[in-house]
């Protein structure tokens, strides 16, 4: 018996392992991956586990959110204004400190910013 796992350099892909039989072998795949060789990953921020289309898995609402795929997993890197695992949570930038409003300036919330209402004199 030839053990092919052996013979055969990254018969498994993306960390499948190589299992020897006698007369072939087999891959074991991770999680989040499939196929003979381990070799087919899903891009799970298009697709969720059922592998049903899923366009806007960060939110659509921030036009900065990134969306990285990973195994079985995605993760979104949010805009300045946007937070949470979607970057579906809008932040309240006129909670942070100091306010982003200078010169006595009243901060208001808006939905993925925020606006000065200013005193007179003052821009």
């Amino acid at each position: 018996d030839i053990n092919e796992c052996v013979a055969i350099q990254d018969l498994c892909k993306n960390f499948g392992s190589c299992v020897n039989t006698k007369g072939s072998y087999f891959c074991n795949c991770i999680n989040g991956t499939f196929g003979d060789h381990c070799e087919e990953n899903p891009d799970n921020c298009q697709f969720d586990a059922n592998g049903v289309e899923y366009p806007y898995r960060c939110n659509s609402s921030d036009p900065l959110a990134t969306c990285t795929d990973g195994f079985d997993a995605y993760s979104c890197n949010c805009g300045t204004f946007w937070t949470g695992r979607n970057c579906e949570t809008d932040v309240d930038e006129c909670a942070l400190s100091p306010t982003p409003c200078v010169n006595f300036g009243t901060c208001r919330n808006t939905i993925g910013h925020y606006a000065c209402d200013c005193i007179n004199g003052t821009s």
